[in-house]
């Protein structure tokens, strides 16, 4: 019993680049929340970073957040939470059967830091879909803000002067489909980011056909023409899934309204959360909407 506790401490004690074990300082939650705001660019974790670090109850959960204080890029913070969370996984897998002894984590204890560990995990993944539909609102609105005219019927002044099919304004859109615009969901709810590296998707070169339920092809990107438009597309592995939706209206001007989607099942219980961004844009600019809306964040 002893031994397998002792073990326990020292893989989650050397797993993340922080030695550290004390419990942080509020002073020191503040200042983790700040390089995790820095790294990130996205003051809104700030409170939760700090609440978690005031709420850490294990040695486990406060070398991860000595580790999230030390780290300098996001690659970094995926790092404290993946190896924090792999600690907990072997946690769980040699956690004893029998009643602890005094002084010792008791097998409820470590179950606990386990769940609480793997909240922390998944909410951090939700940085993704924050950082990415920050962009895919910027560049609808960069989109919307350049003219986009199609061949249109133009009539002499002194026959009226009309110009027929104005809109030079508008989000992009597929071919045909100039008022309501849908991407599609990219890439489809089938393929399994769970199943995938890290929990995450694998877009794959062009040319190479996917073999395993995680990966698709990055034509699914490069081919779709709202995506194009807006210059947006996921390289790199990831954990959710996007898509963008709008309505534009005609007229001498033109107006978009739009909404950045991502979706993502970072728990693996095929129960989705919904991450949007909405915005309307006319001729007196673009607005966005009041925040972030998010449904179910962890599921």
């Amino acid at each position: 019993m002893k031994t397998t506790t002792v073990l326990i401490l020292v893989l989650v004690a050397t797993t993340c680049n922080s030695k550290r074990a004390d419990r942080p300082s509020i002073d020191d939650c503040s200042s983790i929340a700040d390089n995790v705001v820095k790294v990130t660019q996205l003051p809104q974790t700030k409170t939760s970073i700090y609440e978690d670090c005031k709420s850490a109850t294990a040695g486990s959960e406060w070398n991860r957040m000595w580790c999230l204080g030390e780290a300098r890029s996001l690659a970094d913070i995926d790092r404290c939470n993946e190896a924090i969370t792999a600690s907990a996984d072997r946690a769980e897998v040699a956690k004893p059967t029998n009643v602890a002894k005094a002084g010792e984590p008791s097998a409820g204890m470590i179950a606990h830091g386990v769940e609480a560990l793997g909240r922390h995990e998944l909410r951090s993944r939700t940085s993704e879909a924050r950082v990415q539909l920050a962009k895919l609102f910027d560049s609808a609105a960069a989109y919307f803000n350049e003219e986009h005219v199609d061949r249109t019927a133009v009539e002499l002044l002194g026959g009226g002067g009309m110009v027929t099919g104005t809109m030079p304004h508008r989000c992009p859109h597929k071919p045909g489909e100039l008022e309501d615009v849908f991407s599609g969901i990219t890439p489809p709810l089938t393929v399994d980011c769970n199943q995938g590296p890290g929990g995450r998707c694998v877009p794959l070169p062009v040319g190479t056909k996917p073999t395993a339920p995680y990966q698709y092809p990055n034509t699914l990107w490069v081919d779709n023409p709202i995506w194009n438009g807006l210059n947006f597309q996921v390289e790199q592995a990831h954990f959710f899934h996007y898509a963008f939706r709008a309505k534009n209206t005609p007229g001498t001007f033109g107006t978009c309204q739009f909404t950045a989607q991502a979706f993502g099942d970072l728990d693996g219980d095929k129960i989705f959360s919904t991450f949007e961004r909405a915005g309307a844009a006319d001729q007196n600019g673009v607005n966005g909407g009041a925040g972030l809306y998010i449904d179910q964040e962890i599921e």
